[in-house]
C-alpha cells in the first residue's frame, strides 16, 4: 500500500523551459524518487549513485533538451499574495527552487 500523497504546494507553480543549470537538481530529484516515489540510495554502491538519472533522464536532458520543461515556485507571486500592503517588503528571494528543493 502506497503512502498518502502529500497536501498540494500552496505556492503557484510555473513550468518553464529547461536550461543546463537545472541539470544538477533534475537528477537530484531522480535519484531521490526513482524507487517508485522514494530515494534510491540504497539501492547502488557509492560508485553508482548517479546511474539512476544518467539512465532515465539524461538521455532527455542531453539530446532534446528544446522538450524538456521544469516546475518551479513563483516566489514572486506566492510571497505578493501572503503579504499585505502593511508588512511588504521589496526583497526579492535569492532563487526559486525546483520541484521544492
Amino acid at each position: 500500500m502506497r503512502p498518502a500523497a502529500p497536501a498540494p504546494h500552496s505556492a503557484p507553480l510555473a513550468p518553464r523551459p529547461y536550461t543546463s543549470a537545472d541539470e544538477a537538481a533534475v537528477c537530484a530529484i531522480c535519484h531521490k524518487t526513482c524507487r517508485d516515489g522514494s530515494d534510491c540510495s540504497d539501492l547502488f554502491p557509492s560508485d553508482l549513485q548517479t546511474l539512476p538519472a544518467d539512465r532515465l533522464v539524461a538521455p532527455f536532458l542531453t539530446l532534446n533538451p528544446e522538450l524538456c520543461m521544469v516546475i518551479e515556485e513563483d516566489i514572486e507571486d506566492a510571497l505578493r499574495d501572503d503579504c499585505s500592503d502593511d508588512n511588504a517588503t521589496s526583497e526579492k528571494p535569492e532563487q526559486p527552487t525546483i520541484n521544492g528543493n
